[in-house]
């Protein structure tokens, strides 16, 4: 846990290994669950790759091959029993539970040290490829984590030039396109992961490259795909009862002198009632090209009035005009 708890706090693996001063070796004796220790080395591997600022600093990578290599071996270990971790839907850690977002976890991180060591990952994609119905199902998961989600596109993207068959479930513009479809292509959600997340403008650029090299091949992509959300609903009752008082006492030091006050604050008691509904969404791809231009060109003006009041940094200047090209494309 504690290993963990470095990780989640540090901004780079240097930073890591100065808090932490044992070896990352205990990962492989420790008797902690599995769930604690994929969580501790997907945080590892983005990190290590957040140095190579997302696999352009090949030195960067190299520098750490000895620890990549090790991280590998343990994560190998996870691929050969991912199906043991496809139906878990616990969202919290506790002793041999597995989190919900375990195989998402696990899928990135292999992807990560497959491109720290310029290895192909084409044969474990197709592994992972058996847990997901579809694209979507697998979009809507990586969508429980921006960071992660917006790191899997970065390294699924090649994988459409490496022997990835079009036909997969992670061929790359499905997966971007249904990302997109599934935040109803909100440029207020996209315009929060580039003011937000550190992976996002390189995960942007990326993402419009692609489409404006492959555009003429992609455009033509003509699938359908259902999935199944499951929404929650809630309806509130308050109870009736005896109005009822919480009373603070605060004592506030100043100078040498004690100054004391007492706030009452009213409670009210409320039952809560909550519903699931489960709602089927269809998406058709070939629309999709449509709506994903369109939302690129409303993307181009808002980013450009942002820049004209200086909300956001210059260097937004590649994005505007990647988004206007593909748009018109």
């Amino acid at each position: 846990m504690e290993l963990l708890i470095a990780a989640q706090c540090s901004e780079s693996f240097d930073e890591l290994q100065q808090k932490f001063k044992g070896s990352l070796e205990i990962l492989e004796t420790s008797s902690s669950s599995d769930d604690l220790k994929i969580r501790i080395i997907d945080r590892i591997c983005y990190l290590l790759y957040q140095d190579s600022n997302f696999g352009l600093v090949k030195e960067e990578s190299s520098k750490n091959r000895k620890i990549v290599l090790f991280l590998r071996r343990l994560c190998k270990l996870w691929i050969d029993k991912i199906e043991e971790y496809k139906n878990s839907n616990s969202d919290f850690l506790a002793g041999d539970v597995i989190s919900s977002c375990a195989v998402e976890r696990i899928f990135s991180s292999w992807l990560i040290i497959c491109e720290l060591l310029g290895e192909s990952a084409i044969s474990e994609i197709q592994k992972f490829a058996k847990i997901y119905p579809t694209t979507l199902d697998f979009c809507q998961k990586l969508l429980n984590n921006d960071e992660r989600c917006l790191t899997t596109i970065i390294l699924l993207l090649p994988y459409s030039s490496r022997g990835l068959e079009a036909n997969s479930i992670f061929h790359a513009p499905l997966i971007v396109l249904s990302i997109f479809f599934l935040v109803d292509f909100d440029t207020a959600i996209i315009i929060d992961w580039l003011n937000s997340e550190l992976v996002a403008i390189s995960a942007f650029l990326r993402i419009l490259k692609s489409f404006e090299r492959n555009w003429e091949t992609w455009r033509n992509i003509d699938v359908e795909q259902s999935i199944i959300i499951t929404t929650t609903s809630q309806k509130t009752t308050e109870v009736s009862q005896p109005n009822q008082k919480l009373e603070l006492n605060i004592i506030e030091l100043i100078g040498h002198q004690k100054s004391s006050k007492s706030i009452q604050i009213s409670r009210k008691s409320q039952q809560i009632h909550g519903s699931n509904h489960q709602i089927q969404i269809h998406c058709n791809f070939a629309t999709c090209h449509r709506r994903f231009q369109k939302m690129l060109e409303i993307l181009a003006e808002k980013l450009e009035a942002l820049r004209k009041r200086r909300l956001v940094p210059e260097n937004y200047t590649r994005i505007i005009a990647l988004c206007l090209r593909v748009a018109k494309l």
